[in-house]
């Protein structure tokens, strides 16, 4: 389950518009020493997800950001 943010900017934490229930795919190479990322499709734009710890209450989670 990843939850879409509205006007998340890291300081405001926007307000949850929708909520998709897919796997993302991934990307980076870690054999460069590159982190592993992943990124879902959302309206037909790639978005990367990110984690938000627990103390963000209702939006933690795996989280996307459209603006």
């Amino acid at each position: 389950m990843i939850k879409v943010l509205e006007g998340y900017n890291g300081i405001n934490h926007g307000k949850i518009i929708d909520v998709i229930e897919r796997k993302g795919r991934s990307f980076g190479d870690t054999r460069k020493g590159e982190q592993r990322r992943y990124e879902v499709s959302y309206k037909g734009k790639w978005h990367v997800v990110f984690h938000l710890p627990a103390c963000f209450d209702e939006i933690a989670g795996d989280c996307i950001s459209i603006k």
